[in-house]
């Protein structure tokens, strides 16, 4: 059986068999997340880590962020090991305020990714760059380019130029002569290709000249800058950061001094300057400098579109009144949230709303209930409401409860669902003067015909937000970080807030998986993902392992039935009905009466128990029609009725996997959007308590259940013919074996030593006769091992005793009933090596 299928997440119809490097994964990855996310000593001790595994590879990304670039040529460590596998998982972690050098100016490149990515480089080149690099202490080509950005002066590369950096760099020899060759070709290759053949003593043009300053700190020193109307000097002289002030006079064009600074002015950028008469000083290069461009760690806007029309007015009131709401969409795996803040004379109404966005497999309404509270407290913090008397509104009771209360986050607390979202919020509510979360019942409107203006104002902003959550369900490339998270992990485009552990499992194993499914089924990949695969996983968890296994071998043509035992060289035709070559589909269409009978009962059972569990008739109805059309079979109740169009469409999308697919049961989404349209929400009885009442995912369970019950009764009774006197596989072994069996008689001399003639010489008849009385005997060395055991599954009275021989370890025989013949084996290393048939002479 394929490692794929085996190891493949229970959702997918695998058993998730444990994997050493998946298990590494989910320890190490959930660790590193909980302790940063806890953010105490071990954490303040891990970002350490990144930050110097940041300096050593020269990029100017987060290295844990985007994680498909190679940094292959650093030292190998617990930081390259993260990256490469968040990389495998295509994954990755977002950590607050981590150490990250900038671009310096526009066109600006980091050296080291430009020249990873040179085709035809040997890992020990770039290795050797990379130590010429932190040797010079530079990061982008700005900083080892001339501050005009058109060139690479020659003396960068003679070993004797070092930048003036602020960071800590790591201590390192002198790099070699070849070295330095090296990385002068490399970064000529990679910035430089237009003037390969310059001298050794000629500057170097890059290719593209760079341009405008950015507006950013600096981690290496120069010597001047510059602004508009002013330039500082930087003297000679190591110590305090103190510098020479020069300052234009009118239109002149060069610069006084006018005394010294302690910092350089804002907005200023290195440039060269030329010292002329008087003490004047000349600047070499014109004040030319840009805002840093706003390159996000995501693709999506972090702030929601909220609509704000009078934020005056909230501000003068004394005391808001707030609500928020979330709504998902377990069919269409959807989620979104809604807030609302207004006065409590229903003035200054402020409201937003946005979608959730997370794994769609582990979408609940606790998650979007949370991003609604979470959005809510960060909306009034940010816009100076924390000091007011404030009451928010929630109808989510756990949500309420896990926001009041006061315990210590501890790494355990940290596997909780959601709990870094609560984190995040409770530090937020910290500097609330007054806030108030109060729970109230939500969707009061669903059981009763009370107009909306008549409800108290914390009702009509529930009923507001859920509708307006419902209409706001639109998915999104990829969610903002958790602001106050400390770390956020990404897989793929998706957050995860939730079983970290169990998603992690899933990125690993899920890629082949659907892969393989893809082949199995011979559908493309749009196809496959219209199966409905969370019904799959919800059946698949309620099994025992034994079952489940079972399961797993039927949806993907594994069970040991003749298409399988073909290939060995066993019998391959139906034990039932011994006609063709037995395949999984023959189990459903056997001509077999007993399978038949069995077939027609179980479909009569499904049908009783989809009635009993409340399923829709026109879908059980529908849904037995597709199995009794798959399988050949009669349709239990001939005078139903459906609506036809809409089943149609069901019949028509279900087609597009398979029959086969059908029977094994990958079911198509369509089944559970026809029920969800059907469904109503449950009543509620005296008590005020919602009736108990299966929504359309475990409806569609019932379904999917009653396929594999199907398949459960025809497997059972199909394996107790195969094992009865009516099996065909068993009429047709024995014909093979005796067969066998003569075969040696008729050839052997060319079959057996000459010392081993006498085993083999009785009639044929004898032993055709005796060998059917034994028909679970096998062969071993002569491709005829007898049993010992079977003789006495067969009823034969066998006396058996043992005898040592030097060359033998323990010699067998048995007598049959009749007294005529002798059967005798001998044993050695765990098996008969020897068998043989011996007419009894006394």
């Amino acid at each position: 059986m394929s490692r794929k299928v085996l190891r493949a997440p229970i959702e997918l119809g695998g058993i998730a068999l444990p994997n050493v490097q998946t298990i590494q994964d989910q320890k190490g990855i959930v660790n590193v997340m909980r302790q940063l996310q806890l953010g105490k000593e071990i954490a303040t001790d891990f970002r350490i880590l990144p930050a110097q595994a940041q300096l050593d590879s020269g990029l100017v990304h987060p290295i844990l962020h985007k994680t498909d670039t190679d940094i292959s040529y650093i030292e190998p460590g617990m930081i390259v090991h993260l990256h490469d596998r968040l990389d495998a998982l295509d994954g990755s972690i977002v950590i607050e305020n981590q150490l990250c050098p900038k671009l310096q100016r526009v066109h600006d490149e980091s050296i080291m990714e430009k020249i990873s990515k040179l085709p035809g480089v040997k890992p020990r080149e770039v290795q050797h760059a990379n130590q010429c690099r932190k040797y010079m202490r530079v990061i982008t080509i700005a900083e080892l380019s001339t501050l005009c950005g058109r060139y690479i002066e020659p003396t960068r590369f003679n070993g004797r130029w070092r930048a003036k950096s602020r960071l800590r760099w790591p201590r390192q020899p002198p790099p070699t002569g070849p070295m330095w060759d090296t990385f002068q070709r490399l970064v000529k290759r990679a910035f430089c290709s237009r003037n390969m053949n310059r001298s050794k003593t000629q500057n170097i043009p890059l290719d593209k000249p760079l341009g405008s300053w950015y507006n950013i700190d600096r981690h290496v020193d120069y010597n001047a800058y510059r602004t508009q109307n002013i330039i500082c000097i930087r003297p000679p002289t190591e110590g305090p950061s103190i510098y020479e002030r020069y300052e234009t006079v009118g239109e002149a064009n060069y610069f006084t001094r006018q005394g010294d600074r302690f910092k350089l002015p804002f907005k200023s950028h290195p440039i060269s300057v030329t010292e002329g008469r008087e003490g004047h000083i000349h600047p070499d290069n014109q004040y030319d400098i840009v805002e840093y461009p706003n390159y996000s760690q995501y693709e999506v806007n972090d702030d929601e579109e909220i609509d704000t029309p009078s934020m005056d007015i909230l501000r003068a009131s004394e005391e808001l009144i707030a609500c928020s709401d979330g709504s998902y969409d377990p069919i269409e795996q959807k989620a979104a949230f809604n807030w609302r803040i207004v006065t409590p004379m229903e003035q200054g109404l402020t409201t937003s709303s946005a979608p959730v966005n997370t794994n769609p497999k582990y979408l609940n309404s606790y998650r979007a209930e949370f991003a609604g509270l979470r959005g809510v407290i960060r909306y009034m913090l940010k816009n100076d409401l924390h000091q007011k008397k404030i009451t928010l509104y929630f109808d989510g009771q756990s949500c309420v409860n896990a926001l009041n209360s006061n315990h210590d986050f501890t790494a355990a607390s940290m596997e909780r669902a959601e709990s870094d979202i609560i984190q995040s919020t409770q530090k937020m509510m910290k500097d609330f003067k007054d806030l108030t979360i109060e729970w109230i019942r939500g969707h009061q409107d669903d059981n009763d015909e009370m107009n909306i203006d008549d409800r108290p104002l914390p009702v009509r902003l529930n009923i507001q937000c859920d509708l307006a959550a419902k209409e706001c369900m639109k998915p999104k490339k990829r969610a903002p970080p958790l602001e106050g998270a400390k770390a956020t992990l990404y897989l793929e485009t998706n957050i995860v807030t939730a079983e970290m552990s169990e998603q992690i499992h899933y990125a690993a194993e899920a890629p082949a998986m659907m892969k393989h499914i893809q082949d199995h089924l011979r559908r493309t990949s749009e196809t496959v993902q219209e199966i409905n695969w969370r019904i799959i996983g919800r059946a698949k968890k309620r099994l025992k392992l034994h079952e489940s296994i079972r399961i797993m071998k039927m949806m993907y043509g594994w069970l040991n039935i003749g298409t399988q035992k073909q290939k060995t060289g066993q019998i391959e035709v139906c034990p039932c009905c011994g006609k063709e070559t037995e395949t999984q589909h023959h189990l459903y269409t056997c001509t077999n009466d007993t399978m038949k009978q069995t077939l027609n009962d179980s479909i009569a059972t499904a049908k009783t128990k989809l009635v009993k569990q409340g399923i829709p008739s026109d879908i059980y109805n529908e849904f037995i029609e597709q199995i009794c059309l798959a399988t050949h079979a009669e349709h239990p109740d001939n005078t139903y009725t459906v609506n036809r169009n809409r089943m149609n469409e069901i019949r028509e999308q279900q087609s597009r996997l398979g029959v086969d697919a059908f029977l094994k049961g990958f079911l198509h989404i369509e089944w559970t959007k026809a029920l969800n349209e059907v469904w109503t929400p449950p009543d509620i009885d005296s008590e005020g308590k919602k009736i108990h009442k299966k929504d359309p995912l475990e409806q569609s369970v019932c379904l999917l259940r009653a396929l594999w019950d199907i398949f459960e009764a025809q497997w059972a009774c199909r394996n107790d013919i195969l094992h009865g006197k009516e099996s065909h596989v068993i009429e047709k072994d024995t014909e093979r074996k005796t067969k066998r069996l003569l075969e040696f008689k008729t050839k052997k001399t060319e079959l057996l030593r000459r010392s081993d003639h006498w085993m083999i010489e009785y009639p044929a008849d004898d032993i055709t006769k005796c060998f059917r009385s034994l028909v679970r005997c096998d062969c071993a060395k002569f491709q005829m091992p007898m049993m010992l055991n079977s003789y006495v599954a067969t009823g034969v009275v066998f006396h058996q005793t043992s005898t040592h021989h030097p060359r033998i370890l323990m010699y067998d025989y048995g007598i049959a009933t009749d007294g005529k013949i002798v059967f005798w084996g001998i044993w050695a290393g765990g098996g008969f090596k020897a068998v043989g048939i011996k007419k009894q002479t006394s």
